[in-house]
């Protein structure tokens, strides 16, 4: 099956996770929360990680993504994790929300390089259906 190519999409102003985050140097960091109760939108929000600045990684070191979703922001549950062990380029992840998704959602950036180089745009999209 083909992959849909969302980045081609034009996000929305009030969509932005985060607008040209830099890399975690060997720790983690926080997107902004989009509350939009994604869960009741039948799987139409995707979100997308797109690297902004070219990403560098040193050998062996690894990015995660993680995204996250809670009902009262303060307890967080993971629906979906990817790690990359070589800098990903252009469209890093997408990642469509499923009807388990609860009110508020997140994205959480890890990396384990000091030395970790670059930025990502990381927003959601709605796609209709």
């Amino acid at each position: 099956m083909d992959r849909i190519n969302f980045a081609e999409f034009i996000p929305a102003a009030d969509s932005w996770f985060k607008k040209g985050m830099a890399l975690p140097k060997n720790t983690s960091a926080d997107t902004d929360v989009l509350s939009a109760g994604a869960g009741g939108q039948n799987s139409s929000i995707v979100i997308i990680v797109k690297s902004k600045d070219a990403i560098t990684l040193a050998s062996g070191k690894t990015l995660t993504v993680t995204i996250k979703t809670s009902s009262d922001k303060e307890t967080w549950k993971t629906l979906h994790s990817e790690s990359f062990t070589t800098a990903p380029d252009g469209q890093v992840l997408d990642y469509v929300l499923p009807p388990s998704s609860l009110e508020h959602t997140k994205v959480t950036v890890t990396t384990d390089d000091a030395a970790a180089a670059g930025s990502l745009d990381i927003y959601a999209k709605y796609i209709p259906r």
